[in-house]
């Protein structure tokens, strides 16, 4: 990434890290479902829905059940 203000594609990946931990909390994937979810119902009457992600991939190591009790 030679234009890019003389950062390597390693620096300039490593500028993610914080922006993925943030984003790979349990809180932040429950909310980011339930936004996606609830925003293409309101927004556009979707009553099916398929997520293509891997929230395990994102969870920090931690199991979880996504169920309340």
């Amino acid at each position: 990434m030679d234009g890019a203000k003389g950062k390597t594609f390693e620096e300039y990946v490593a500028l993610f890290h914080w922006t993925e931990l943030i984003q790979s909390s349990p809180l932040a994937i429950e909310r980011s479902v339930h936004q996606t979810i609830a925003g293409a119902y309101r927004k556009n009457n979707i009553t099916l829905l398929e997520l293509r992600f891997n929230p395990m991939k994102r969870n920090r190591g931690v199991s979880r059940t996504w169920t309340r009790s």
